[in-house]
């Protein structure tokens, strides 16, 4: 059962990260292949079950270079997943060009067995 959906948004900046969403039972990992991207300046947001990352990714500084191909992307970005059902606790960590944030499950939201009682037991 899909219980998040993307939130479609006006697309603002030709650069939207690659990104991955992942669905355990503890919880969701979110991936976005972030290279060139300064970890210090990328922001995640969780408000009302959307989680949110913006961030900029600089254009490459060339001096007095001249372009005579540029097929990279640069500027501002930003990606939202809406969630449904109640979220716990998030981290986030970036390591080689790639964003990783974990969203846990609420306790109540995460499979568990319930014990059968019979009556005067």
């Amino acid at each position: 059962m899909i219980l998040f959906a993307e939130r479609t948004e006006p697309r603002t900046s030709p650069l939207r990260p690659p990104a991955d969403l992942v669905e355990d039972a503890e919880g969701y990992t979110l991936r976005l292949e972030l290279p060139g991207v300064d970890p210090a300046s990328v922001e995640v947001t969780l408000q009302e079950g959307t989680l949110t990352v913006r961030g900029q990714k600089p254009a490459p500084a060339l001096g007095a270079a001249a372009w005579h191909r540029r097929e990279t992307l640069s500027g501002p970005f930003e990606r939202s997943v809406a969630f449904r059902g109640e979220l716990g606790e998030v981290e986030a960590t970036c390591a080689h060009g790639v964003l990783t944030v974990r969203i846990a499950k609420a306790p109540r939201a995460v499979a568990h067995r319930i014990p059968v009682r019979t009556p005067g037991a």
